[in-house]
């Protein structure tokens, strides 16, 4: 399932992460202090992470009232999904989908994440490896050249 965070260019996400270290449990004593040091490193940091939050938040919002409601995540998903808003900067009226001859066009929005899913990145070494064993060349366009 996407996430909210998707909505924010991958640097903004980063200074969220910078700033409030949501990928670990810190108790309230240790989030300040890590806040403070933050502000401290870079002075400029709180207020764009504020422009960032504000965004989160106008999103959630808005998704909140085309769902069945602030707790209902999958329909926050999805309404957020069929406006096509995680990746853009607007919240406007709800764009249409569009469509080409090949098919529907594919949005992809990053999550950045500061530690990664190593489970997920073993299985996609094996199964380059395993790729490479069977003789199938990493290109995918070099198969029509053949």
């Amino acid at each position: 399932m996407p996430s909210i965070y998707s909505s924010l260019l991958p640097a903004h996400q980063w200074e969220l992460h910078r700033f409030y270290l949501p990928d670990e449990f810190l108790d309230i004593d240790q989030l300040l202090a890590h806040v403070k040091k933050a502000a401290a490193l870079e002075p400029s940091l709180p207020n764009r992470v504020g422009k960032h939050w504000k965004r989160i938040s106008q999103l959630y919002d808005w998704a909140s009232t085309h769902a069945s409601g602030p707790e209902d995540w999958r329909g926050i998903e999805k309404a957020l999904a069929r406006a096509r808003v995680l990746g853009r900067a607007s919240l406007g009226d709800v764009p249409q989908p569009t469509r080409r001859k090949a098919g529907y066009v594919v949005r992809v929005a990053p999550v950045v994440n500061p530690e990664p899913d190593y489970e997920k990145l073993a299985g996609a070494f094996f199964e380059l490896a395993r790729l490479i064993r069977e003789g199938k060349d990493r290109n995918p366009d070099s198969e029509s050249s053949s």
